[in-house]
């Protein structure tokens, strides 16, 4: 007769940075997948109907969806001050762990976060959305060698659940402040940020991608606030300015007790507007942040932690 599997299939995991040293804790809300990115390339040979093809680049690619817990903020919001070009995986090797409650491990050497998930700050919903975590090639080895990409093990030690702390799991819904048109406001679901990278340049080195690097950021926040009038939305947004004329920016302030994030430069986009027995006038405004120069050096066109920045 056939037998069922010797090992756990199918078990709770946890992603944890530096696991050896100072770990970080990433909990899922279901499970992780994790996918092989792998290019090929042809070897034709004309007396070949289908050419051979080897293996040209390989990194992991791991998606989730954290259960919202929020801390370890640097990690999972990276390079938010970090300027054009730089690497999105930084320059020394970190250690990542991927491990089971049964002690199955997956020990990437070097990885980061390809995509920051979506906040979306309101009862009722996840604080985050969707992440996107990449592992590449360690960078003092080659491909091929032992534990290049990852090293695989059994028996490791679960971390304790005293490292998930269901109090940081914050489902609240914020104050938001843009200078004088919104103070304080509550908006109808609450608030979307979105802090993106543009499309991230590879890295290679004789074709395998070994790390990005940050082409651009976008960041931008999306809600639907009341009580606005027309004309104080046309001002915040500019469209009553010459045309070319600078447009007016504010900083975005999204916060309530352990959370607060700033979008600086921040500039009104796509007011829309309906006006009938069924419609609340403002359908939604979105804020997309600029660069901003403080004393002749670029402040970081976002900010967030559990509290506002030191003065």
């Amino acid at each position: 007769m056939p037998s069922l599997p010797s090992i756990p299939i199918r078990e709770p995991a946890v992603l944890v940075r530096d696991p050896l040293g100072t770990p970080a804790y990433f909990w899922p809300q279901k499970e992780f997948s994790i996918k092989p990115v792998a290019e090929f390339f042809p070897v034709p040979a004309a007396h070949q109907a289908t050419p051979e093809e080897r293996l040209k680049s390989l990194y992991y690619q791991i998606d989730t969806q954290f259960v919202g817990e929020f801390e370890y903020l640097p990690y999972l919001f990276p390079n938010l001050s970090a300027s054009l070009g730089a690497s999105l995986l930084g320059t020394t090797d970190v250690p990542w762990r991927l491990i089971t409650q049964s002690g199955r491990q997956f020990d990437f050497p070097r990885g980061g976060f390809l995509t920051r998930p979506v906040i979306t700050s309101v009862p009722g919903q996840t604080l985050f959305g969707p992440s996107t975590f990449v592992a590449v090639c360690a960078s003092d080895k080659q491909p091929g060698e032992a534990g290049a990409f990852f090293t695989e093990g059994t028996g490791g030690t679960f971390p304790s659940f005293a490292s998930f702390d269901p109090a940081k799991i914050l489902t609240l819904a914020p104050k938001i402040s843009y200078g004088t048109l919104l103070e304080d406001a509550e908006c109808e679901s609450g608030i979307e940020i979105t802090l993106a990278y543009g499309q991230p340049m590879e890295f290679r080195q004789n074709q395998l991608i070994r790390d990005w690097t940050i082409t651009s950021q976008d960041l931008t926040a999306k809600c639907k606030p009341y009580g606005l009038t027309f004309s104080a939305i046309n001002t915040a947004s500019g469209l009553n300015l010459a045309m070319g004329a600078t447009l007016p920016t504010e900083t975005l302030i999204v916060s309530f007790t352990g959370f607060y994030l700033e979008l600086r430069g921040c500039t009104v986009k796509e007011g829309q507007f309906k006006i009938g027995p069924a419609s609340d006038f403002i359908e939604g405004l979105v804020f997309r942040a600029s660069q901003t120069y403080s004393a002749g050096a670029a402040l970081a066109p976002g900010f967030i932690d559990v509290e506002p920045p030191e003065e």
